[in-house]
């Protein structure tokens, strides 16, 4: 769940090729749904459509390993919106490439930037952010700046309107875990 938007999500990643002496490349799928919690407002609206809480994301995840310490991805994704501002997208493109880069065993340092492929409002700015994870043994840390106030694929790609010049910096702070069988 996240605070921003009060949205709820799921999501899913398949892992296609994988980097080898072979293979230069990682290659995965991730796909994700989102659910807007609709407030008390939303729900007495006359034209209130269920449906129209719902966005879906997919990506397409290509990624090397250049050496142990450097990583980078290009990030090709496409988003639904069930709801989208008039002149804008319901299907918008973005193209992003990001990079980490492991300082110590347990230290990274990360940037990723998004740019827009589609037609967006006149407010949208493409998404940046840098950040930092600690990895604990079992759980990873993140913190972000960003000019996004979410931190989830619809909020960060299609909802972005700060600026980084302008001072509209955003702190985000997330724990992870990886649960496998």
């Amino acid at each position: 769940r996240s605070s921003n938007g009060k949205q709820f999500d799921a999501s899913a990643k398949l892992n296609i090729l994988k980097q080898t002496n072979l293979c230069p490349i990682v290659l995965s799928t991730y796909s994700a749904i989102f659910f807007a919690h609709p407030s008390e407002n939303d729900r007495q609206q006359s034209d209130y459509d269920l449906l129209n809480q719902l966005s879906f994301s997919n990506q397409l995840i290509i990624a090397r390993k250049f050496t142990s310490e450097l990583s980078l991805v290009l990030l090709p994704t496409h988003i639904h919106l069930n709801r989208f501002s008039a002149g804008t997208s319901a299907d918008p493109l973005f193209m992003g490439v990001g990079g980490r880069y492991k300082v110590t065993k347990k230290v990274s340092v990360n940037g990723e930037y998004f740019y827009a492929l589609s037609t967006m409002t006149e407010l949208h700015q493409n998404m940046l952010s840098v950040g930092v994870d600690i990895e604990t043994g079992g759980h990873v840390f993140s913190l972000h700046l960003s000019n996004s106030r979410g931190m989830n694929e619809q909020a960060f790609l299609a909802q972005t309107t700060g600026q980084w010049l302008e001072g509209d910096i955003y702190f985000g702070f997330n724990i992870s875990r990886v649960f496998s069988w």
